[in-house]
């Protein structure tokens, strides 16, 4: 229970540092969004344990900002947008070449940027990731 208590305190830091640094409208639809909450968060690739890329549920790149409308038709219809459903799958297409040696990234200091989030280094490709998930 406090490893789960723990885990929605640091989404909901790295949800603020998100929601001050992008502009605050959906990034589906381009609607405004007027008042933080952690529930405005999308994970591209899912973040879920079971068959989701958990490693990926502190990435930048994997985050977008959707008003409540997009994100309830989305989670809840289970309906993708086709701007999502495209960079999902690119995201997977990018990551299929990185797990088979065919996408490589030079060296760690090329893509790792200094700094902590809560104790966890960060990454720059595409925004920082609090883990040390590799990135392509």
């Amino acid at each position: 229970m406090v490893e789960k208590q723990q885990l929605v305190l640091t989404d909901a830091a790295f949800y603020l540092i998100i929601w001050q640094e992008r502009e605050h409208k959906c990034q589906n639809c381009g609607a405004p969004v007027f008042e933080f909450s952690i529930l405005l968060f999308h994970h591209i690739l899912a973040k879920r344990p079971d068959g989701g890329y958990p490693q990926y549920r502190h990435c930048k790149w994997n985050i977008w900002i959707l008003c409540w409308q997009c994100h309830d038709t989305h989670d809840n219809g289970n309906i993708d947008s086709p701007t999502i459903a495209k960079l999902r799958a690119e995201y997977h297409r990018l990551l299929k070449l990185h797990e088979d040696g065919k996408l490589k990234v030079e060296s760690p200091e090329g893509f790792h940027a200094p700094g902590t989030v809560q104790g966890h280094q960060q990454a720059d490709l595409g925004g920082p990731c609090m883990d040390n998930s590799p990135i392509w």
